[in-house]
């Protein structure tokens, strides 16, 4: 068997589906070592090594004002902090085979393609889509196909309004000279060793993606928008487990585990609240609509995610963080924001969703699609009152279209998991 190095995202969500493809990998017989910068623990990794690297740049960001030329070299000083050699040693230290690093890590797979042209490698995506795609909307638009004026020229149009929302941001970056941005001296590494014309820019969150470089999507084709992928992509699945509705009660959280046990005794539907922690620009204000929606739901039962210690209703119950997969095993609705992770997480366990997304990042496509598949309402978190996402939610909670779509979507889903995608796509890179 072969040693692979895998290199995570530094977000919880991406650390947690490495965890499931580490597991997959060692099951399978391969040596696996993990490669990060050493700030989060190694809780969900069992049974790999661990090398610590520094490669990631860190721009000096300032808020005075700089000209065009000491930001240049702002840039170039970014661009050289970056320890190129340091991947090169630990790759040649443990013998890799294969390296799988994570989409967003942009500045390990610039110094790969340098250094180390001939080592196989893939990036791993944890996103419904990000390359131009007939047919299907750009990841940060929330347009359903098909429904409206959806044709092929609305959608080209959406495709344009994206690239140029990224113009005009990095425009602004660039202008104002306040703000030395990450893109920016990663395309300054990938000139100076000698590799920018193998990064391809995108119209999205992404500065650029290895051009020509294979992709493992780690997604569920079933819940994506129809479409046919790239050749360069591998569509191996979100590698989720099975809803178990016993997990709870190995929660070292007995006051919670308390609570949904009263819940099902009470006969009172659960309503999960879990807003995820990438983003929290407006955390506050919508927990506290959350939790003026639980007043007025006496028949329900709510947890979420949000500050502990209030005076909350009796049928609410807040957590700084949720054991998310144990209770959507027990839940009959959510509220979320949309993280692709969690929509394979309701949309296993069969749990019907309301969902607010952010308008700025991946949500905004990922919402579009619980529209396009039936399996939950969008609702809009800026402006949506107390009353109406309690009506959202009551639609769900009685909706017997949603219920009969959620049905045939966990079932697909739940079947996709009995199918090793996985080996096939690694055995391919390997060969």
């Amino acid at each position: 068997m072969a040693t692979i190095v895998l290199v995570p995202g530094e977000v919880t969500s991406k650390r947690i589906l490495a965890a499931r493809l580490a597991d997959r990998l060692l099951a399978s017989g391969h040596r696996v070592v993990l490669v990060d910068g050493g700030e989060r623990s190694l809780d969900r990794f069992g049974g790999v090594e661990r090398r610590i690297c520094a490669w990631r740049a860190k721009p000096d960001t300032t808020r005075r004002r700089l000209r065009p030329v000491a930001q240049w070299r702002a840039i170039a000083t970014a661009s050289r902090s970056i320890d190129v050699d340091s991947v090169v040693e630990v790759l040649d230290e443990v013998g890799a085979e294969l390296v799988l690093v994570d989409i967003e890590e942009h500045e390990f797979v610039v110094a790969m393609r340098a250094r180390c042209p001939e080592l196989p490698v893939a990036v791993l995506s944890s996103f419904f889509g990000l390359w131009p795609v007939r047919g299907v909307p750009p990841l940060d638009s929330p347009m359903v196909p098909r429904v409206g004026f959806r044709g092929r020229t609305s959608l080209s149009v959406a495709w344009w309004i994206s690239r140029g929302r990224r113009v005009w941001r990095d425009g602004r970056y660039h202008l104002s000279g306040r703000k030395v941005e990450r893109a920016s001296v990663v395309r300054h590494l990938a000139r100076r060793l000698g590799v920018r014309r193998e990064m391809t820019s995108l119209p999205w969150l992404h500065p650029f993606v290895p051009r020509a470089v294979p992709t493992i999507a780690m997604i569920a084709p079933e819940l994506d928008l129809p479409q046919q992928w790239p050749a360069h992509v591998r569509v191996v699945g979100p590698l989720l487990e099975l809803p178990d509705r016993t997990a709870l009660a190995r929660v070292a959280d007995p006051d919670l585990v308390g609570f949904v046990g009263r819940a099902r005794e009470e006969g009172a539907p659960l309503v999960v609240c879990a807003f995820g922690g990438f983003m929290a620009t407006d955390a506050d204000d919508f927990s506290e609509r959350i939790v003026e929606v639980a007043r007025i739901s006496p028949d329900l039962r709510f947890v979420a995610v949000g500050p502990t210690g209030g005076p909350d209703p009796e049928n609410l119950l807040r957590r700084a963080w949720l054991p998310q997969r144990e209770l959507l095993a027990h839940a009959a609705a959510a509220i979320v924001h949309s993280g692709t992770g969690t929509l394979h997480e309701c949309a296993i366990a069969g749990v019907p969703m309301v969902v607010y997304p952010f308008a700025v990042n991946d949500q905004a496509g990922n919402a579009a699609r619980v529209e396009y598949h039936g399996i939950g309402m969008v609702g809009d978190r800026r402006r949506d009152s107390t009353a109406t996402i309690a009506s959202n939610l009551r639609t769900v909670l009685a909706s017997s279209e949603i219920r009969r779509h959620l049905d045939d979507l966990a079932m697909q889903l739940r079947a996709a998991t009995q199918h090793d995608r996985l080996s096939p796509a690694i055995d391919e890179l390997l060969a």
